[in-house]
């Protein structure tokens, strides 16, 4: 707990006991007493925390020159979780496949200047032709997980993945981007409604302004558009980058988002993710239900602080999405998101997704931070200094590395120092929000899944709040 700039708190488990410190904004420092199988002993703690929960660094003082034992000094990375440890299964766990695309989702002709690829639905997977500069070769394939797996010709072989109506072609080491030509293949009937024909009814989105229920709006940039519900306003928050639907007596919220190259999955992950974190980890969360697909809508439910937050997203068949997610005490929440989600239209989105030629690019950021708190014992001073990189490639693959490295030193106990890190590969592509603002769509190979908010300002890019510095990348074109 804290109360102002104290700190403290209690350890359980195979030791047991409480600590206090002082906490200056960035660090905090301070002593911890334990017991463990009956002895007693006093640490020095440092508690830094990061991206992804915090790091606590321990070292034992000497009882009798009350000095920092240096050669104990041990650190420890803890990962952020709710209160009853349920985190968002759909960000932790997500629908994979999506029974969306995963109804003969590579069927298709997907091609660029120099290749062309025909695939149709077979009893073993899908069978066709690949034409390599002007050369036609027979193509069989299957699908495995997220990867379309095939042979072609005498014995060659490549895999595939597809994002949106992008579909990336690796073979023998070299990767190929290709684009879905035609209308994007959806073989469920109830995705008719989202026909690229259709044109989108009602006012274009703007920000700062107040919308009454009844009227309907529309982003073209993302090829949607809905229809304020009764009893409700409705108005775009630039800061927080979202539209906001409020009921007039004050007693339900709802946020809608959409993305113009997503799938329903990716673009509800990543809200569902943004809205659980701002409840903090001392949120009573629940899951109601495990997530159903029903159609073209993906739905979920939880139960956060007695409250109902349930999603419900749509896809486009021209790799576009929407989400509805709603928060409220009263149960026809629910229902109310999933009228607002079947009365929607989803057509084609009016944007470039690829406005910035990001592919064969290194972004770099790092920041170094000092800082001194004054006093008697428990205070101290802290010195860190953290690095981030991002290498993004034009064959649609990209990879992260984070490293930060913390010193310590707590008045009358001593110094310790920790560090901390990560790295993740993947997949990524562009996607345009609701006002045009560009979103980084990351599926890293580990499982994990990311959506960092990209934005060019004078000074370099902006990264989910980081600046970065770009050039050339020495790792890929």
């Amino acid at each position: 707990t804290q109360t102002g700039n104290q700190v403290s708190g209690t350890l359980s488990g195979s030791a047991t006991g409480s600590f206090e410190g002082t906490w200056d904004g960035q660090v905090a420092t301070g002593l911890i007493n334990l017991t463990i199988d009956g002895s007693s002993l006093t640490l020095a703690f440092g508690i830094e925390p990061n991206e992804t929960g915090l790091i606590l660094a321990l070292a034992e003082i000497d009882p009798q020159t009350q000095e920092t034992k240096m050669d104990t000094l041990t650190s420890f990375e803890y990962q952020r979780i709710a209160q009853n440890q349920n985190a968002n299964p759909l960000a932790a766990n997500p629908l994979n496949p999506n029974p969306l695309t995963q109804q003969a989702r590579f069927a298709g002709t997907f091609s660029n200047e120099n290749l062309s690829l025909s695939l149709s639905p077979s009893a073993n997977g899908y069978e066709g032709s690949l034409v390599v500069s002007g050369q036609s070769f027979s193509v069989s394939a299957q699908e495995q997980g997220d990867q379309l797996i095939a042979t072609f010709g005498s014995g060659f072989s490549f895999s595939a993945s597809l994002q949106g109506n992008t579909l990336t072609l690796t073979s023998d080491g070299e990767s190929y981007q290709l684009e879905r030509q035609g209308n994007a293949v959806n073989p469920n009937p109830l995705a008719n409604s989202s026909s690229p024909s259709q044109n989108l009814a009602g006012s274009e989105i703007q920000a700062n302004k107040q919308y009454q229920a009844g009227e309907q709006i529309s982003s073209s940039v993302t090829g949607v558009s809905f229809t304020i519900p009764q009893g409700f306003i409705g108005a775009y928050e630039p800061n927080e980058q979202v539209f906001g639907l409020i009921a007039q007596d004050q007693s339900s919220l709802i946020l809608v988002e959409a993305a113009s190259n997503a799938t329903a999955n990716e673009l509800a992950s990543a809200v569902l993710e943004e809205i659980v974190v701002s409840f903090g980890e001392d949120a009573q969360a629940s899951l109601v239900a495990d997530p159903t697909q029903q159609g073209d809508i993906l739905r979920i439910t939880y139960n956060i602080n007695g409250s109902t937050l349930h999603a419900a997203a749509r896809q486009g068949n021209q790799g576009n999405a929407l989400v509805f997610v709603g928060y409220s005490a009263n149960a026809n929440i629910s229902q109310m998101v999933d009228e607002l989600i079947g009365s929607s239209t989803l057509s084609s989105p009016q944007t470039d997704n690829a406005p910035l030629a990001l592919g064969g690019t290194d972004f770099y950021s790092n920041s170094n931070s000092n800082y001194f708190s004054p006093g008697g014992v428990g205070d101290g001073s802290m010195a860190g200094s953290t690095e981030r990189y991002y290498t993004f490639c034009s064959n649609g693959s990209y990879g992260f590395q984070y490293s930060s490295e913390t010193f310590m030193s707590v008045e009358g106990a001593g110094s310790m120092s920790s560090t901390d890190g990560d790295t993740h590969q993947g997949e990524w592509h562009l996607t345009r929000t609701l006002m045009g603002d560009l979103s980084l769509i990351l599926k890293a190979r580990d499982g994990r899944f990311f959506a960092p908010k990209l934005e060019q300002v004078p000074e370099g890019f902006v990264i989910d709040g980081y600046l970065y510095q770009a050039s050339g990348s020495q790792q890929c074109n």
